[in-house]
């Protein structure tokens, strides 16, 4: 069964209850400041690190060990690539950063135009029909790649955000 307008908006309606009021304002904070930064490109490791915090806390200890100019040449080469691979790629580069998280920083880079895999995500489109990769520890840049596409499709058909559907799909795996 796939979802139409009317259900993924009703789902992400309730994503601050699946998510945690904490992680849910840290979300819409991040949200609010991170694409200028990164636009402009005055973006700072503590930025990095409330990424890590939205994420999974645990991964703050992994990535502090990067300098900031690793991360920042990192960053830079994602910002460059043309391909969705080769961004995700670039940012596993970085110390404790695999396609995961590094799918969290497209998205607060430009939300309009990536979406966060997660395995709630996945098992969600799934289970509505959609054809994406299976939920793992590690999944490839390309099961990336493909999995952004199905998610821009989705979206597009159902004249929905990227976020708001990230959000229903979220929802949708916890029922």
């Amino acid at each position: 069964m796939t979802l139409n307008k009317k259900e993924i908006e009703k789902l992400a309606r309730e994503y601050h209850k699946v998510e945690g009021e904490h992680n849910y304002k840290l979300e819409n904070r991040l949200l609010s400041s991170l694409p200028s930064k990164f636009e402009n490109s005055s973006w700072g490791m503590n930025d990095m690190m409330d990424i890590m915090s939205w994420m999974r806390p645990a991964l703050k200890n992994h990535f502090s060990q990067n300098s900031h100019s690793d991360v920042q040449n990192a960053v830079r080469r994602a910002t460059k690539a043309t391909d969705v691979s080769d961004k995700i790629e670039a940012l596993n580069e970085i110390y404790g950063v695999r396609t995961k998280v590094a799918s969290a920083i497209l998205m607060y880079m430009d939300p309009d135009d990536f979406s966060v895999m997660t395995n709630p995500s996945l098992i969600g489109l799934r289970d509505n029909g959609y054809s994406v990769p299976a939920p793992s520890d590690n999944p490839s840049a390309d099961e990336y790649a493909q999995y952004l596409d199905e998610c821009r499709s989705i979206a597009s058909q159902n004249n929905v955000s990227l976020r708001t559907l990230d959000r229903a799909m979220v929802v949708s795996s916890s029922d």
